[in-house]
C-alpha cells in the first residue's frame, strides 16, 4: 500500500467564523479501511459555555502522513491532546483499527487509549505527564 497523506482544517462553522474566514472552505476528509477515526467529535472544557471542538470527522488511512493546520486557537492541539488520551472528547469517539497481513480490518475498531499512543514533546519540560 502506498504511503499517502491526509491534510484537515479546523476553522468554526460559517456561522461562527469572524468575517475575514467566511470566504475559506474547510476540507472534508474521508477514507475507506482507516487505521484512526475520529468520530464525531466535540470537546466542551469543564465549567465553560462553548465547544472548542465541534463535530470533527476525519479518517486517517494506515500508512499515511496527517498534517492538521489552522489559525492560532482554531483547536489543533486541543485535537492532538484528544488523540493523545490526555482529554476525552465531551461527544463522539476517537477508534483504532487493526488489520491483518491481508490488509483487511481483523476485528472491530476499538476506542483508542493513551496506552496505544506514542508521543514526541516538542517542549518535553511543560508536561509533566
Amino acid at each position: 500500500m502506498e504511503a499517502t497523506s491526509v491534510a484537515l482544517s479546523l476553522y468554526p462553522p460559517k456561522s461562527q467564523r469572524p468575517k475575514s474566514l467566511k470566504r475559506f472552505r474547510a476540507l472534508k476528509v474521508s477514507c475507506d479501511h482507516s487505521s484512526i477515526e475520529v468520530r464525531t467529535v466535540s470537546y466542551r472544557p469543564p465549567g465553560t459555555e462553548h465547544n472548542l471542538l465541534n463535530e470533527v470527522c476525519f479518517s486517517l488511512p494506515q500508512k499515511s502522513f496527517g498534517l492538521i493546520f489552522g489559525r492560532s486557537g482554531s483547536g489543533k492541539t486541543t485535537l492532538l491532546q484528544l488523540l493523545a488520551g490526555f482529554s476525552k472528547p465531551t461527544s463522539g469517539s476517537v477508534c483504532v483499527q487493526k488489520y491483518g497481513n491481508d490488509g483487511k480490518p481483523n476485528r472491530l475498531p476499538e476506542i483508542l487509549t493513551p496506552e496505544k499512543v506514542g508521543i514526541v514533546f516538542q517542549f518535553p519540560e511543560r508536561y509533566c505527564y
